[in-house]
């Protein structure tokens, strides 16, 4: 006999999210297209954009906005400029050392070495972006457990969506996001860490 699902309404994930921001200026959006969400800064106000599909189930919902939240808790959107700044400068670096080996070697333009250097780039960053933006997500996943919204089985099932071809490739290509399997793992390593001591 399956629980009959509880549906959550907009408010009340509203009231959640400044209720784990206490004192902060927040906006709530509900724009975010398919089940997920972000969080952002503008102008020294809080914003978290979020899905009114993840309302249909209000476990759901409460995860997602307490993650986000804890985005904005823990100074990630703050950290988001230098993390760009680091992906375009190894970019830049790839490009300018492929011209220069080019250039040395051959005497030929360094432009003809452009394909190269941006396949330089992509494994470059792969683990770049792994290291700088994954344990971010990890934090906010602790985050929303330690406010009573943990990341479970079935929340992550329902997280990973079925995806096109396209969206398959960003994922591969822009690793921002560990997989929901190793969250979940990662979560539950530290529960059970934690209640050990």
């Amino acid at each position: 006999m399956s629980v009959p699902v509880q549906i959550a309404k907009r408010h009340d994930i509203e009231d959640l999210v400044r209720g784990v921001l206490p004192g902060r200026d927040v906006q709530v959006a509900w724009t975010w297209r398919g089940v997920g969400g972000a969080a952002t800064s503008r102008r020294g106000r809080c914003v978290l954009q979020l899905s009114d599909e993840t309302l249909h189930d209000a476990n759901l919902a409460a995860y997602v906005a307490v993650h986000e939240a804890g985005h904005l808790a823990l100074g990630h959107v703050q950290h988001r400029a230098r993390t760009v700044a680091i992906y375009l400068c190894s970019l830049a670096a790839c490009l300018v050392v492929a011209t220069a080996l080019l250039t040395a070697a051959t005497g030929a333009p360094g432009v003809a070495l452009v394909p190269l250097a941006l396949l330089a780039w992509v494994g470059l960053q792969r683990p770049l972006l792994a290291r700088l933006k994954q344990p971010q997500e990890y934090a906010a996943d602790h985050f929303a457990a330690a406010h009573g919204h943990p990341l479970t089985p079935r929340i992550a099932a329902m997280m990973w969506t079925p995806r096109s071809r396209r969206e398959r490739f960003v994922v591969w290509l822009f690793p921002t996001h560990p997989s929901w399997d190793r969250r979940v793992a990662q979560l539950g390593d530290a529960t059970v860490h934690h209640s050990g001591n």
